[in-house]
């Protein structure tokens, strides 16, 4: 009777951080293929809300992390991804406000979560660590 082998359970967790981030990178890379628009947004995405950029993390811990996310995913810098992230999310507020301004019904429920001012901040005090960030790349 063959009996199945147990399963391994090894490895740390940014070796397993490290596999997601990789298995995503190549993901997003087909996904980008599929599409006309600026590729690298959903990318930018995964590391506003993944590494977090979104809050304040150790910049050792944050420029290790969007350096592994530029290098699985190819044909950027970590700085250009950088350079993304804030991009990405500045663009993400003004079209919370440009539905606001139109009377949209979700992005009237964003704005009683404080949105856009709320990510706004976010997006002010990641650019104001980018030179930190930078630097530890």
């Amino acid at each position: 009777m063959l009996r199945p082998r147990a399963r391994r359970r090894g490895g740390s967790q940014v070796q397993r951080i490290g596999l997601v981030v990789i298995a995503l990178g190549l993901a997003f890379r087909i996904w980008s293929l599929a599409g006309s628009w600026f590729y690298f947004d959903d990318l930018a995405f995964l590391c506003w809300s993944g590494i977090p950029f979104f809050r304040e993390v150790p910049v050792t811990d944050a420029a290790r992390r969007v350096n592994l996310a530029a290098r699985s995913y190819g044909g950027l810098t970590a700085s250009e991804l950088l350079d993304a992230v804030a991009d990405r999310m500045e663009r993400a507020s003004a079209r919370i406000e440009a539905g606001i301004e139109r009377a949209d019904p979700g992005m009237l429920s964003l704005r009683e979560h404080g949105e856009p001012q709320r990510t706004r901040a976010r997006v002010d005090a990641f650019v104001a660590r980018l030179p930190g960030l930078r630097d530890a790349l």
